[in-house]
């Protein structure tokens, strides 16, 4: 559009100096000025076209947090780009042969518009583009994460074996006296971190004891009891529980937790909602910032390294970190302040009434002797009072609007988890003074993920707002209900007996159960939970210990078939 402007725009200079006999001078400024109009919006006739390629699947963490990364930063370097993205789903297809199908499938699909650059994540997408190098040979590649030798002409992003920093960071925070490393010796990319952990522990003369070798019983009873001033080193391991179950690193991460008393600190800020406390950390946002940044051609000893420090911030208050962690770090679950929340209205504000406080004065001064100037000042003053009383009206109604939103899950528009813990804290406190019963119930969706897997995310959210709806139905109004997890959910029955518990979570079950949602498809889904309860007993020091006891009823339920409801009777 701005080159056929351009082009009549001169027609019509030309034709003017036909017509009227324009001077050359004229005629080389309506030349400049359509040269000018042509640079000024050339950048959106030269976007880079960029292909991502990922080895796993395309809602892998890892990989997605990548791209974040890359199109961040593209966008703060202002670089106009069209990005494209396939995914290999390499754990569904591991036969090499699936190579030549992805080589003739991106040829192909590619073939009228091929990228100018070729970002490439993990040793899947990387091996496919060494096996096929006539697959966009003009692109320029950048390969993540791969540890693939033999790569040829391509650009390499991987992250630093160097942990120096990350224990520096530890030793600064925890000041350990023995650190317990968990993590995989088996598989080859997992070892090589476990190694280079160990080792950089070892130069640092902190005493450590390798769990990797335990069987999942053997790992949990060890850091059930491990010592004070200790902590857990945790890279990524997958292990297998007593019943059999296939557990991944993450679900193996949040078992520790739950059953360890000390600190744990690992390599990713992915983990940082699992249970590790934080640190400096690996940030797959930042693999894809550094391929932004060799994009625009940076120097590369000012790439990022994929490194930064990274705190949670619910675990350092909970282990008294809070003045000894890196003052720059990311903070996760970190409130903000009022004044964080409200900086700009704060600063309109104080600017707006020391103008008015300013103008005030001037009034009073110029016009102190008349009556109506006094007058008029009063009036000024009434008015401000007005100005000052509505606007701390609005902020507060703000502010109650934020502190209401920060205690409520978005979703079901049930408690979210933490307004469950301040508000279970209060009743199990209340209770225990005036020696008053409760009962809790731990409700998990039965194979809810399959729900996703099958009917997309979208279904998903909905079977959990009926989940939501089946139990405000059938609890009462001074009943506590959240929802504390993905599809956990927990409820506190105050001054009930177990006896009523076990109606209501039967009440609640069959509710449930019950549910047929039809999705945009005209699937029929259903769903069911299973339910865990525990009531309040007089050893029961905090609330954690009775959802303990819910939790562990909420696994037999799961055990003995699901769409069950269990307590333990002690």
């Amino acid at each position: 559009m701005l080159l056929y402007f351009s082009y009549f725009y001169n027609l019509f200079a030309i034709d003017s100096l036909i017509s009227y006999n324009m001077d050359m001078k004229i005629r080389k400024l309506s030349i400049h000025l359509t040269l000018i109009l042509i640079l000024l919006f050339s950048n959106s006739l030269f976007a880079l076209d960029i292909l991502f390629v990922g080895s796993g699947m395309i809602d892998l963490p890892w990989t997605s947090n990548i791209k974040v990364g890359l199109e961040e930063q593209l966008n703060t370097l202002n670089i106009p780009y069209s990005l494209y993205e396939e995914h290999l789903d390499i754990s569904r297809f591991p036969n090499n042969l699936q190579n030549k199908i992805y080589y003739d499938f991106l040829s192909e699909k590619y073939k009228q518009a091929p990228p100018d650059i070729c970002v490439l994540t993990g040793n899947a997408a990387t091996e496919l583009f060494i096996k096929y190098n006539d697959l966009f040979p003009r692109a320029k590649k950048i390969s993540i994460e791969s540890h693939v030798e033999n790569t040829g002409e391509m650009d390499l992003i991987n992250l630093s074996g160097d942990y120096t920093k990350t224990i520096e960071e530890i030793q600064k925070v925890a000041n350990p006296k023995h650190i317990y490393i968990i993590g995989d010796s088996a598989i080859p990319s997992r070892v090589r971190i476990l190694r280079a952990i160990e080792e950089t522990v070892e130069k640092a003369n902190i005493p450590f004891t390798s769990l990797s070798d335990l069987d999942y019983e053997e790992l949990i009873d060890k850091v059930s009891n491990l010592p004070e001033k200790s902590i857990i080193f945790f890279t990524p391991i997958a292990k297998t529980d007593e019943n059999g179950n296939h557990l991944i690193p993450l679900k193996v991460l949040q078992a520790i937790y739950n059953h360890t008393k000390v600190p744990i600190f690992g390599t990713s800020a992915l983990l940082l909602d699992s249970g590790i406390v934080g640190g400096y950390v690996s940030d797959p946002k930042l693999l894809g910032v550094a391929a932004a940044q060799l994009i625009a051609k940076h120097p590369r000893d000012t790439i990022s390294n994929g490194f930064d420090y990274y705190y949670n911030w619910d675990l350092v208050e909970k282990y008294g970190y809070k003045n000894k962690i890196h003052e720059d770090s990311f903070l996760l679950h970190k409130s903000p302040t009022f004044y964080e929340l409200y900086t700009t209205e704060i600063y309109i504000f104080l600017s707006f009434f020391v103008v008015l406080i300013f103008l005030l004065i001037l009034l009073i001064t110029s016009n102190r002797k008349l009556s109506r100037a006094k007058e008029h000042i009063k009036n000024e003053n009434i008015r401000l009072e007005n100005m000052v009383n509505e606007r701390t009206q609005e902020l507060n109604k703000l502010y109650n609007k934020a502190a209401k939103q920060s205690r409520t899950d978005a979703l079901t528009n049930l408690y979210n988890r933490r307004a469950f813990f301040e508000e279970g804290n209060t009743i199990h406190s209340y209770r225990n003074l005036k020696r008053k019963n409760y009962s809790l119930l731990m409700i998990d969706l039965d194979k809810f993920k399959l729900i996703n897997d099958n009917f997309g995310h979208s279904t998903g959210d909905e079977i959990l707002k009926l989940t939501a709806k089946s139990i405000k139905d059938n609890i009462q109004k001074n009943d506590i209900a959240a929802r504390i997890g993905g599809e956990e959910f927990a409820i506190i029955l105050p001054e009930t007996s177990i006896e009523k518990a076990l109606i209501t979570a039967n009440n609640i079950r069959k509710s449930i159960e019950n549910i047929s949602y039809q999705d945009k498809k005209k699937n029929i889904v259903k769903t069911s939970v299973s339910i865990g309860i525990s009531e309040l007993l007089d050893t029961d020091i905090t609330i954690d210990i009775t959802l303990s006891r819910a939790d562990k009823a909420l696994y037999r339920a799961k055990a003995e078939g699901r769409n069950k409801v269990c307590f333990i009777k002690i």
